[in-house]
């Protein structure tokens, strides 16, 4: 509770900033008075937002006919598709735009940061660890960078990244239909948890989990 009344209070002092620096643009407009100071202090005002595009990244027209989809509340999300739209190679592939601000650059990239590792997607490819690995490119951050930027880093922007272990986990439990309303039956066993297998596959590379099934819960 404390710290929603201090950032709320924060809010309504830089509301108040950006009121007042307005007022000095519209004044300074108004008698034709040189724009220039009054102008760099509302930018300072109003901060720096960065906004990136979550895109479906497969060959094709992929549907949202699967799509699950969280966005953190810290950031603004604006997306124009819903469940069951198709997403077309030929337009526009965006699923939402995410969008984070700060009072500068270094501060909005890494409310960003937080808010692009709190997003969730399944259900299809989308090139959400893409804009994490972009967002911490060096030149990227400091802003000083062309068109050029994405070819020039190459594979390191563009690799798969391995699952971590809760991922794994969770992968797991789907494959082995432990994710759903559960019988009486399910996962049974005599005196003893039930050990199984989930073999999955990424990259190539076989992914062997051991999912342990209790009366009331599992753990992998």
């Amino acid at each position: 509770e404390a710290a929603a009344i201090e950032q709320a209070a924060l809010d309504a002092a830089q509301a108040a900033q950006i009121r007042a620096a307005l007022a000095a643009v519209q004044n300074g407009f108004a008698s034709g008075e040189p724009m220039e100071a009054a102008l760099e202090d509302l930018a300072d005002a109003l901060g720096e937002p960065v906004p990136t595009a979550l895109s479906a990244v497969a060959e094709g027209a992929p549907t949202l006919a699967g799509l699950q989809a969280a966005f953190p509340e810290a950031a603004r999300v604006d997306s124009g598709v819903r469940e069951g739209d198709a997403i077309s190679p030929f337009y526009d592939p965006m699923i939402a735009k995410v969008i984070c601000h700060g009072e500068d650059r270094t501060a909005a990239l890494a409310a960003l940061d937080r808010a692009l590792a709190e997003t969730q997607i399944a259900g299809l490819t989308c090139n959400l660890a893409f804009l994490r690995r972009l967002i911490r490119v060096p030149d990227f951050v400091a802003g000083s960078f062309d068109t050029g930027l994405i070819a020039g880093e190459g594979s390191a922007l563009t690799e798969d990244a391995r699952p971590c272990s809760k991922t794994q986990a969770l992968a797991a439990v789907g494959a082995l239909g432990l994710h759903g309303p559960r019988s009486f039956l399910s996962g049974f066993s005599l005196w003893a948890p039930l050990t199984q297998t989930a073999r999955l596959s990424f990259g190539g590379e076989i992914i062997d989990i051991a999912v342990e099934t209790h009366a009331e819960s599992f753990r992998a």
